[in-house]
């Protein structure tokens, strides 16, 4: 398996672009957009299904670039160029985006309309057995519980917390197994293993009024080398196509 990475590099029509500082849903939709409409549809709705769960099989990053914070205003101002980079193993979506942006597709984020100006295409492979990732946009690894009175909560792990890596073990195994039905092997000889290396930093994200707590810092990737190719095809944790999960080997 080859990762296929798509880097985006956008310029506003004035010097700075400002964006509501909560703009991960404006965007995936901005994403939803560049694809063929039938296929969108199908993958907003529907996606890739494994044990009743839904997997779109994309994640992305978050805006990279020089920035300043106006948190009264709630606005987040770009100076210069940004950069957004798209991962998944997805042909449909890659070549979406891709073929999108060579026809000079609209890429508005909330009501800024951004030009692409350059589209990388990386081919990055792992042939070892761990990888050292930086994350591109925070790792989410949460589990549904149930408070004393009844009510549920949804917990946040950390990645000091055993539960961190379980789940996102697990969460990628059912990814793998939504992409390729065929693969026989079972989640109990799933190899594959993640933890922090040094700090991480715990980042807070509203997306359309729901609060998702992630983790940002780097991380060792332990396991089989198609494991670790498909997790940075994808990216790693839940809820990737709402802008988390997305990492980059560190050369």
């Amino acid at each position: 398996m080859r990762l296929l990475k798509l880097t985006i590099t956008f310029v506003g029509k004035e010097e700075t672009i400002t964006l509501p500082i909560q703009h991960n849903h404006y965007v995936q939709a901005a994403l939803y957009k560049l694809l063929d409409p039938f296929y969108a549809s199908f993958l907003h709705q529907h996606g890739y299904t494994y044990e009743k769960r839904q997997f779109r099989l994309f994640s992305f990053s978050r805006l990279l670039g020089k920035y300043t914070m106006q948190p009264q205003e709630g606005t987040i101002t770009f100076t210069g160029p940004i950069k957004l980079v798209v991962l998944t193993p997805l042909k449909p979506v890659s070549e979406g985006i891709f073929n999108s942006f060579i026809m000079g597709k609209e890429f508005r984020i909330a009501e800024q309309k951004l030009i692409s100006t350059v589209v990388e295409v990386d081919h990055p492979d792992v042939s070892e057995n761990e990888v050292r990732v930086r994350t591109l946009s925070p790792i989410v690894s949460y589990s549904t519980m149930i408070r004393p009175d009844g009510r549920k909560f949804t917990y946040y792990f950390d990645p000091t917390e055993s539960e961190f890596a379980r789940i996102v073990a697990g969460n990628l195994y059912k990814k793998l197994k939504a992409w390729e039905p065929s693969y026989s092997v079972d989640e109990k000889d799933f190899n594959f293993t993640i933890r922090p290396i040094g700090h991480t930093k715990r980042r807070v994200v509203i997306y359309k009024g729901t609060v998702i707590k992630g983790y940002s810092g780097d991380f060792l990737l332990q396991g089989d080398p198609k494991y670790l190719n498909f997790a940075l095809n994808v990216g790693v944790g839940s809820k990737g196509a709402q802008g988390f999960g997305a990492i980059e080997m560190i050369k």
